[in-house]
């Protein structure tokens, strides 16, 4: 189970996994080495699978009516 500085970090990734660790470091009063250590851990937990993009499709699509 996560719990604590990793569940936080779980919670801010999901809002926007471009955030760096020192932002993510910053936002939860933490250390740099501490939030890149449970990222590392997280990455090797399978818990954090992948980083996705979130794309707005209608910026892209240039059908015009």
């Amino acid at each position: 189970m996560v719990e604590g500085l990793k569940l936080k970090i779980l919670e801010l990734l999901k809002e926007d996994a471009r955030r760096s660790p020192e932002l993510i470091a910053t936002m939860l009063d933490a250390s740099v080495e501490e939030v890149k250590r449970a990222i590392d851990e997280l990455e090797k937990d399978h818990v954090i699978v992948k980083y996705a993009a979130v794309v707005n499709w209608s910026k892209v699509a240039d059908d015009k009516v």
